[in-house]
C-alpha cells in the first residue's frame, strides 16, 4: 500500500485483508461466550464482597481457558496450518492474555476516579476496548496462518 490516494486497486488489496464476516461473527460469539463466563464471575464476586481486583483475576482465569481454545480451534482455524507451533502460540497468548488483564485491572483501578464512575462500568467498557484490539493481535500474531506477515 502506497501514502498516496485510495485507488481501486489499494482498496482491494486492504480489502483482501480484512477478516471475512464469518471470521468476525465467530469472534464476537467466542467474545460473548467468555464475556459472558468473565463478566458473571466478577459480578457475581463483586456483589458477595469480593475485591473486584480478586474477582477479575478469577474470572480471567476461567474465560481464558475457553477463549485460547475456541480462538484456535474455531475462530482462527486455517486449513494452511499455523505458522507458529502450539506452544508458541500459547506462550504468545498468554502475553496478550496478561497485557488484556494489565490494562483492564489498571482502568478499573483509576478510571473511576478520572471519569466519575462506578468500577463495574469501568470494567465494561475496558472489556470491550480490549476485545477489539485483541481480535487483531489475535489475528496477526498468535494464529496467523502459514505465510501471512509479522513473526
Amino acid at each position: 500500500m502506497t501514502d498516496g490516494p485510495i485507488t481501486f486497486s489499494n482498496a482491494t488489496a486492504l480489502r483482501a485483508r480484512l477478516p471475512s464476516a464469518a471470521v468476525l461473527s465467530k469472534f464476537v460469539a467466542t467474545g460473548v461466550i467468555v464475556a459472558s463466563i468473565h463478566l458473571a464471575a466478577v459480578t457475581a464476586m463483586v456483589l458477595v464482597g469480593v475485591p473486584i481486583q480478586v474477582a477479575m483475576a478469577l474470572g480471567f482465569v476461567a474465560g481464558l481457558i475457553v477463549h485460547f481454545t475456541l480462538n484456535r480451534q474455531w475462530v482462527f482455524a486455517t486449513k494452511s496450518g499455523y505458522a507458529l507451533k502450539f506452544s508458541r502460540q500459547g506462550m504468545r497468548y498468554l502475553v496478550v492474555a496478561a497485557s488484556s488483564y494489565a490494562c483492564s485491572a489498571g482502568a478499573v483501578a483509576v478510571g473511576p476516579a478520572l471519569l466519575g464512575l462506578s468500577e463495574l462500568t469501568v470494567f465494561f467498557l475496558a472489556a470491550i476496548a480490549m476485545a477489539a484490539v485483541t481480535f487483531v493481535v489475535l489475528r496477526l500474531w498468535v494464529f496467523r496462518a502459514v505465510g501471512e506477515g509479522l513473526s
